[in-house]
């Protein structure tokens, strides 16, 4: 059976709490009851004991007198027993010499005494001897009970009342602390019941600052964490597919693409007059971007890159800016390439920066569509190189523009999101960086990566090494490749 942790809370402090003021309202009502007791019981000596002192005869009017100080009656009593005078009707005190002696008892304890009956009214009864020579030998004191029980009522009513008063205040505090506790405690059960069935969700954490506000951020802190795992295993999953298809299409692909430009480039040696055809030079370009497109398809899907291999950043901006200048062409995009670059600014991965570039080119491309235009930017520092890719398209949709970079994140119905993630990819392996930013109407992608500087002859060494894309190839030895 389940006990609420409100009710684990409430009961038991509850309880005790009530247990505790109970005792004392009812400890202090008694001691209030007993002390007005002590102080009616020694009023009334301190009457009877100044009118004994003063030996005045104890007639009925000095008797009530008494009774009007003291609010009881007495009866006065000769040496034989018999009745001198009174507060009461001598008619009402029949009842009085049926008494037994003993039926009086002292006045230091005049509740201990059993009540005594007279006429219907119950009295509590104390005797005091008279010194002589009065007539009168004793006196009898008769207190109402219904007096003496207003008193005590009278005595142990504000502490009850204080008492009942903070009872209900401790039950009404205790019940909607409880109940404030339970509620957020149920709040915290229910996210972590929604984290458990794959709803990430996040919790509005409000004050106090306990244990529970805590509790509440560790959760929500923990809901976001899960969150960013379970996409990052998503990331994970697809990826992993992506390199089990890209492994069994990536050489057909590429052979394909190859067979293709290379076919073109044995066309234009058997047929001399078509070299200066400008259509065969775009087929060619286009089908260099697409192996490149390819090959970082490939560096993505694998999660691992060949070995860099460093090159002139001015070569691979050149190369950028031939493929595209094609596409651009094509597309009836106004492209815009940068001035003189330093010869000797050196990446160290130039088959990656150059797929980046094309990669944020082809991007903009699509983005500025017919009409638009493209602006290639590179400003080379001691130290590092910064490219910008600009175009005056629309920019990115809102709902993305936090994820623009991570993969498989895209609004293209057939696009698949891996070309910003590669260039990205392809920045920091080179401890470089990559951002975006809306600026005067333009979408601006910024690529920053270190350089190094190299003399002529590595350049020379670096030109002679570096193949050529243009270059026919055996057919037998790349359709051979697996």
């Amino acid at each position: 059976m389940r006990w609420p942790i409100r009710n684990q809370i409430l009961f038991p402090l509850a309880g005790v709490v009530v247990v505790g003021v109970a005792l004392t309202t009812l400890t202090t009502a008694s001691l209030a009851a007993r002390q007005s007791e002590q102080a009616t019981i020694a009023q009334l000596r301190q009457v009877v004991e100044t009118l004994g002192d003063a030996t005045i005869p104890f007639t009925p009017r000095i008797l009530e007198q008494m009774r009007g100080l003291s609010g009881a009656e007495f009866i006065a009593l000769g040496p034989d027993g018999e009745v001198r005078a009174a507060t009461l009707p001598f008619d009402l005190l029949a009842d009085w010499k049926r008494l037994s002696p003993r039926a009086a008892g002292d006045l230091a304890t005049l509740t201990d005494s059993p009540p005594l009956l007279l006429s219907g009214e119950r009295y509590f009864a104390a005797e005091l001897q008279v010194r002589p020579p009065s007539v009168v030998r004793r006196l009898v004191i008769l207190t109402p009970e219904r007096n003496w029980q207003t008193v005590r009522r009278n005595a142990a009513l504000p502490a009850l009342v204080v008492g009942g008063v903070t009872m209900a205040l401790t039950l009404i505090v205790s019940i909607w602390l409880s109940g404030r506790l339970s509620r957020r405690l149920q709040s915290v059960e229910s996210q972590v019941e929604r984290i458990a069935r794959g709803e990430f969700v996040s919790v509005a954490v409000k004050p106090p600052h306990d244990e529970l506000h805590k509790l509440a951020s560790s959760v929500n802190h923990m809901s976001t964490s899960l969150q960013q795992l379970q996409e990052s295993m998503r990331r994970t999953e697809r990826m992993r597919l992506l390199a089990q298809l890209g492994s069994g299409l990536a050489h057909q692909l590429r052979n394909s693409v190859t067979g293709a430009r290379m076919a073109v480039q044995l066309h234009q040696r058997r047929c001399p007059k078509n070299e200066s055809d400008e259509t065969l030079a775009v087929a060619l370009d286009q089908l260099a971007m697409t192996e490149e497109q390819i090959r970082s398809l490939l560096t993505v899907g694998r999660g691992s890159a060949s070995v860099p291999v460093t090159g002139p950043l001015a070569e691979i901006v050149r190369d950028v800016c031939r493929l595209i200048g094609s596409a651009s062409q094509h597309a009836g995009v106004t492209f815009r390439t940068p001035g003189d670059i330093e010869a000797d600014a050196c990446v160290a991965d130039a088959e990656g920066t150059q797929a980046a570039l094309l990669n944020l080119l082809t991007n903009a491309l699509e983005a500025a569509g017919n009409g638009g235009d493209v602006t290639l930017e590179v400003t080379v520092e001691p130290d590092t190189a910064t490219c910008r890719v600009s175009d005056s398209g629309p920019g990115p949709d809102a709902d993305i523009a936090d994820r623009l970079l991570e993969p498989f994140v895209t609004t293209k119905p057939e696009g698949v999101g891996l070309g910003l993630a590669m260039a990205r990819t392809a920045a920091e392996s080179q401890g470089g960086t990559l951002a975006w930013e809306r600026r005067d109407g333009r979408t601006v992608f910024t690529l920053t990566v270190p350089v190094t500087r190299a003399s002529r002859e590595d350049n020379r060494e670096s030109d002679a090494d570096r193949p050529r894309q243009d270059t026919l190839q055996q057919p037998a030895e790349t359709m051979g490749t697996r």
